[in-house]
């Protein structure tokens, strides 16, 4: 008696439980999913995208790093240039300059 008591109980509470949780389930089932083919898409512009990216830092790791001193020389060399462009006489200055255009011309 006491055993066909418990089993009551138990697929008493089990029906109960049910119940409870079926509409929740009923809302899941009711959503879309992904597909395959949406994932392998969503898959492959990532991959192409990391594929970009790791291509860019290996570009970046190969070039030499741009110090403050280089920059430094580079603008002492640079203005070192134009001392020397000012410096020198017009008609030398005149060969420089003819083939760029002119406005006008």
């Amino acid at each position: 008696m006491g055993l066909c008591i418990c089993l009551l109980l138990a697929s008493g509470a089990g029906w109960v439980l049910y119940r409870l949780t079926e509409p929740r389930f009923a809302e899941f089932r009711q959503q879309q999913v992904l597909s395959k083919s949406e994932i392998d898409s969503v898959r492959n512009s990532a991959s192409s995208a990391l594929e970009q990216l790791s291509n860019r830092v290996q570009r970046i790791e190969r070039n030499p790093p741009v110090t403050v001193d280089d920059l430094e020389r580079l603008k002492f060399d640079l203005e070192r240039e134009l001392q020397t462009m000012k410096a020198a006489p017009a008609t030398s200055q005149g060969t420089h300059t003819d083939a760029l255009p002119r406005n006008g011309q």
